[in-house]
């Protein structure tokens, strides 16, 4: 039986990358916001996937609760038939953004601080 080291290195991903990453992350919201935006554009006025879909765009944009936002707005709209398992680009996006997060540039990274994770070198340590 192992057992896991008290001070064990925790992962060294960022979860809000920034630069190209960030930029990349901040495109892929855009294009899931302006899909959604296509499909709100296309059903009828006044129905509530119409304002579930302008609601999660907006929230996508800015990139606030973007995880929460990808996860139930894709649910919702496979739910009600809006998002049909063939939008391969659509649920793909949703997906990534779901497991990715929003990256750097988002009101979520603003939210929940930054970590900037420095390693020390060898002789530094005493090895």
């Amino acid at each position: 039986m192992s057992r896991v080291a008290p001070h064990a290195m925790k992962t060294t991903i960022p979860a809000y990358p920034d630069e190209m990453i960030g930029a990349g992350l901040t495109l892929l919201r855009l294009a899931a916001a302006s899909g959604l935006l296509d499909l709100a554009s296309v059903h009828a006025k006044g129905h509530p996937a119409t304002w579930l879909a302008l609601i999660a765009s907006a929230l996508l944009i800015t990139g606030a609760f973007t995880r929460w936002t990808a996860s139930l707005t894709a649910l919702a709209l496979f739910g009600m038939g809006w998002l049909a398992p063939s939008d391969i680009a659509g649920a793909a996006s949703l997906a990534v953004l779901l497991l990715t997060g929003p990256g750097a540039y988002s009101v979520d990274a603003v939210a929940a601080g930054r970590v900037h994770v420095r390693l020390r070198s060898a002789s530094n340590i005493g090895i």
